[in-house]
C-alpha cells in the first residue's frame, strides 16, 4: 500500500507543473493579442511597481529583458528586480498618452509616465517605449526605454 501512495505522490508532483499557470503571481485577467490588452498590461505593470510586488514583476518581465533608464543605464531583469524594493514611495505615478502598435505577436507601447509629489504637483514626465511579446496567453516585457521630458521654460 505504501508503494502505491509513493507512486501517486510522485505522479502528482510531476504532473502538477504541467497544469499549473506559467507564473502564479502574474496579474489576473483575460489577456489577448490586441492593443487594448497590451495597454492593460502597461497599467498592471505600473501597479506592480507601485506595490513593489517583486513576484508579479518577475512574472511580467521576460528573462532577456533589457531596461534602459533615463540616465542611459542598461539594466537586465535581475537588476530591475533587485532594485524594486529600493524605489521611493514618496511619489505618485500615472500614465498618459498610451498608444500601442502590433506586429505579429509583438506590441510596441509608448506613453508618458507622470510623476507627482504627495501634493499632486508634477515633478517629472518620463516618456517611455516598451516592447512586449505575447506568448502562452500572456504579455511579457522584453525591452523598455525611458527618456525624461524636459520642462520647457518660457
Amino acid at each position: 500500500m505504501n508503494f502505491r501512495i509513493a507512486i501517486l505522490v510522485l505522479l502528482f508532483a510531476f504532473a502538477k507543473p504541467l497544469f499549473a499557470s506559467p507564473c502564479a503571481a502574474y496579474p489576473a485577467g483575460t489577456w489577448k493579442l490586441d492593443k487594448a490588452s497590451a495597454l492593460q498590461f502597461e497599467r498592471e505593470w505600473l501597479q506592480v511597481l507601485t506595490e513593489k510586488n517583486v513576484a508579479a514583476l518577475d512574472c511580467m518581465l521576460a528573462s532577456q529583458l533589457k531596461d534602459i533608464s533615463m540616465k542611459g543605464v542598461v539594466r537586465p531583469k535581475a537588476q530591475v528586480l533587485r532594485e524594486l524594493p529600493l524605489r521611493s514611495n514618496q511619489y505618485q505615478q500615472s500614465l498618459t498618452g498610451l498608444e500601442a502598435d502590433l506586429f505579429d505577436n509583438t506590441a510596441v507601447v509608448r506613453g508618458v509616465n507622470i510623476v507627482s509629489d504627495q501634493q499632486g504637483h508634477e515633478v517629472l514626465r518620463i516618456r517611455f517605449t516598451d516592447v512586449l511579446r505575447f506568448a502562452d496567453g500572456r504579455w511579457l516585457a522584453v525591452a523598455s526605454q525611458e527618456t525624461s521630458e524636459q520642462q520647457q521654460q518660457h
